[in-house]
């Protein structure tokens, strides 16, 4: 995976500085929600908003632009929130092919559409500390256009 594995090690690297219980879905490889329902005993997705809106300085550099189409939901298990999810995509590609379905997906996860044959392909993961938690970041690579994932994992969801 070229320079994608080398992030995506530094990434595992900092994720042994994260509470034990973060520990495993940080490293996590594939798809989280599948992953977290199974653990919590079900999962679904709560969409909290959708559409072309400005976007955080770090996506904005990651992108290289200043709006793009942004998903925020949250992942709901039977005990409360497992974690929260942020992307983040150039607006050109839900505008047209495979990538309008982005902008339909509603409360379906975005693990269904991501992990498709022939889907987006992983360039970077990094594990990072943030503001009240820990995240991991994805950056996929979609028909030549960027998509930024960001699953945060906040204190209170620490014990779940």
């Amino acid at each position: 995976m070229g320079s994608g594995s080398r992030g995506f090690a530094a990434g595992l690297r900092r994720a042994r500085l994260a509470p034990r219980p973060l520990r495993r879905w940080l490293c996590w490889q594939g798809p989280l929600l599948p992953a977290l329902g199974r653990a919590a005993g079900g999962a679904r997705v709560r969409l909290l908003r959708a559409g072309f809106l400005p976007l955080a300085p770090a996506e904005a550099r990651v992108l290289g632009r200043r709006f793009g189409y942004v998903r925020e939901v949250v992942l709901e298990g039977p005990r409360g929130v497992l974690c929260r999810a942020r992307s983040a995509a150039d607006p050109g590609l839900v505008r047209r092919g495979g990538g309008r379905a982005l902008a339909r997906l509603g409360t379906r996860p975005l693990t269904g559409w991501l992990h498709r044959p022939r889907g987006p392909r992983l360039v970077r993961r990094t594990v990072a500390p943030v503001a009240g938690g820990w995240a991991r970041r994805s950056l996929y690579r979609v028909h030549g256009a960027r998509l930024l994932l960001e699953e945060r994992f906040t204190r209170e969801e620490e014990g779940r």
